[in-house]
């Protein structure tokens, strides 16, 4: 499309604009943490915790750009 500077004499024109629809992506994202005990007798005991957070992101395609992520 041309492009097209107004004045008071200009027709009225009508423009449609298309665009595609944002993308959405689910990420997962694991955390591990290790919890090391300190038993009375002196000996020691590790734990691993895991926990797995899932989050969309919104990605405008024209862009690339991330809109909103959580």
């Amino acid at each position: 499309m041309a492009a097209v500077t107004p004045d008071v004499n200009a027709e009225d024109q009508k423009v449609e604009i298309s665009y595609l629809e944002n993308k959405v992506e689910t990420s997962e994202k694991t955390v591990n943490r290790v919890i090391k005990y300190i038993l009375p007798d002196g000996s020691t005991k590790e734990e691993l915790q895991k926990v797995t957070f899932t989050y969309e992101k919104i990605i405008n395609l024209w862009t690339g750009e991330v809109i909103s992520e959580g």
